[in-house]
C-alpha cells in the first residue's frame, strides 16, 4: 500500500481504507514561519497512525512495514527556490529516515479482532541560514506500508 504525507505547510491528506480493513493515517509535518536568522534549526513533528482489526479479518495483521521514499535530505520547493530539509524517525535527529531504511511495527489487539493502533512519528528539521524568498514551501513525501 502507498499513501503520501505532504511536508511543511501542507494539510494532512484525508484517510483511505487499505486491503481488509487496515488504514494508514498521516498528520502532515508543518514548520511555521522559517527564519533564516533564527540560530535553531525549525522543526517539525508528524505522524504515521496504522490501524486495523475487526470481524472482517480474514488472517490477523499483526505486524506493518513503513518506508518512506527519496533521500533523508529533502527540498520544499516554493517562490522559485528551495529549502533543505531532513526527516528523522528520532526526536533528537540522530537516525535519520533513508529510502531502503525499514521500520517495522507491531500493531497490538489486531489478532484478537479488537482495533490494533500503531503511531509512528516523523520528525523533521529544516537547517538555519537557508536565505529564500518569502512564501510556501512544500514537499510530498510517499510512505509505503507493507502488511
Amino acid at each position: 500500500m502507498k499513501r503520501t504525507i505532504g511536508a511543511a505547510l501542507m494539510l494532512a491528506l484525508p484517510a483511505a481504507a487499505a486491503a481488509q480493513s487496515c488504514r494508514v493515517d498521516v498528520t502532515a509535518l508543518a514548520f511555521g514561519v522559517y527564519d533564516p536568522a533564527q540560530a535553531a534549526p525549525a522543526l517539525a513533528r508528524g505522524e504515521i497512525a496504522l490501524v486495523c482489526g475487526g470481524d472482517a479479518l480474514a488472517r490477523p495483521v499483526t505486524r506493518a512495514a513503513i518506508r518512506l521514499g527519496g533521500d533523508a535530505v529533502r527540498e520544499l520547493a516554493g517562490a522559485g527556490r528551495a529549502l533543505r530539509y531532513t526527516l528523522f524517525q528520532d526526536a533528537a535527529a540522530v537516525r535519520p529516515w533513508r529510502a531502503p531504511d525499514t521500520l517495522v511495527v507491531a500493531l497490538p489487539d489486531a489478532q484478537t479482532g479488537r482495533v490494533g493502533e500503531t503511531r509512528v512519528p516523523v520528525y523533521g528539521r529544516i537547517a538555519p541560514g537557508q536565505w529564500v524568498p518569502p512564501g510556501t514551501y512544500q514537499d510530498v513525501v510517499e510512505v509505503i506500508v507493507e502488511f
